[in-house]
């Protein structure tokens, strides 16, 4: 500091002048002793860009899978002639939810031809669903060899999911061997499920029955009278293979021709028996060699001949 003491003295020496006095005014420099001030610049800070948010996929709701209808078939096995086969559907819907369901059933034969049809419906308040018959299949023609089908229909307004086809194959139905018990040239196929109810005479004049579940057949055969079957001729023949334990009366009767060929009587009758009404047939027939026949079908404790009566009668026939 010194220096600049010696500095500013002699700056503030007076020299005379021969003008007028001037006031001296000391001149520092300052520019020596103050040092000159540092600027520092000051970084402005470089706007950072903003980021663009990534944009969120809004997921997709999953839609609620609609729930189906289940159907699950009942069809017992084996399947014949011998026994008409219910048909049943189990039927499960979801819980609370009205399907809308219809059903039907179709039977479809081994050559693919429909047998047989039903419309279905509710068994009573459960899960159940039966058709409005039972099937029934014939006893001849025999539907074998082959393949048969039991189809569903459904319609529903959810998706309908389970078997809805089954397929099954008849069995073939046994007969009894009739040889030398029958007149010789007359055929009619028993089956061996009929138990003999009957036997009386010979092949020359004589009578066989059998009988199985509601059904009863009977044949009866005797000569006869060189001339044509009068209503009276075969009334009497009728009647002589009536069952003594029961009140019988004929309702009505009707000539025909049989198998095209041979003069018939058929009789339409109801078998009465403590109280109990049943309903037969018997058909009398003037056969080969004047030969009369009479075969006669009857329910024993329904109100209907079973079909099963009409298909053995339907077997009953003459060899050429």
């Amino acid at each position: 500091m010194l220096w600049l003491i010696l500095f500013l003295a002699a700056s503030c020496r007076q020299e005379p002048s021969p003008g007028p006095t001037k006031t001296l005014v000391p001149t520092l420099a300052l520019t020596a002793a103050i040092p000159p001030a540092t600027l520092t610049a000051i970084a402005t800070p470089t706007p950072t860009a903003s980021a663009t948010p990534t944009p969120t996929n809004t997921p997709t709701p999953t839609p609620t899978p609609i729930p189906p209808v289940y159907l699950s078939i009942e069809f017992p096995k084996p399947v014949t002639a011998l026994k008409p086969v219910p048909i049943r559907v189990l039927v499960e819907e979801p819980p609370g939810i009205n399907a809308h369901l219809r059903l039907d059933a179709r039977v479809i034969d081994a050559q693919d031809q429909l047998y047989a049809s039903f419309f279905m419906e509710p068994e009573g308040q459960g899960d159940w669903w039966v058709a409005n018959g039972e099937l029934q299949l014939p006893l001849e023609p025999e539907p074998y060899p082959g393949v048969w089908h039991l189809i569903i229909d459904a319609q529903a307004s959810l998706p309908v999911k389970g078997y809805q086809d089954r397929v099954f194959t008849p069995q073939r139905v046994p007969y009894h061997v009739l040889t030398g018990t029958l007149p010789a040239g007359v055929k009619l196929h028993v089956p061996q499920a009929f138990a003999e109810h009957a036997a009386q005479g010979d092949p020359y004049a004589g009578l066989r029955a059998w009988r199985y579940g509601d059904c009863e057949v009977t044949l009866a055969w005797t000569p006869g009278p060189t001339e044509r079957l009068l209503y009276d001729n075969a009334l009497v023949v009728a009647e002589a293979i009536h069952d003594s334990g029961y009140e019988i009366s004929i309702e009505a009767s009707e000539e025909t021709t049989w198998r095209e060929e041979w003069t018939a009587f058929l009789f339409h009758e109801l078998w009465r028996s403590s109280g109990q009404v049943t309903p037969s047939e018997t058909l009398v027939v003037q056969g080969p060699g004047y030969w009369l026949y009479a075969l006669r079908i009857r329910a024993q404790s329904e109100d209907k001949i079973h079909s099963l009566c009409r298909d053995v009668r339907a077997t009953w026939g003459f060899r050429e």
